[in-house]
């Protein structure tokens, strides 16, 4: 069994002198251990959905307004 390491040490480095020993689940630790930790992405897609559905377009149903706001997010801005 492997020592805990430290709160200070970084993990991807972790992984890394690990991934021999550990080859499948160091490649998913990898992948998820470099997301980053904020919650600026989802307040900005429930800020969209709320300027969709405004006044005028209350009565939008959930599916379709899930989709105007895939496309917003997902249109390429020129």
């Amino acid at each position: 069994m492997d020592p805990e390491i430290k709160l200070n040490e970084n993990p991807l480095l972790w992984w890394k002198a690990k991934e021999t020993q550990y080859p499948k689940l160091s490649k998913v630790a990898k992948k998820y251990l470099c997301a980053s930790a904020t919650s600026a992405s989802s307040e900005r897609v429930f800020s969209t959905a709320g300027f969709i559905s405004k006044d005028r377009r209350n009565r939008i149903s959930p599916d379709k307004l899930d989709k105007v706001v895939f496309l917003h997010k997902n249109m390429k801005q020129e």
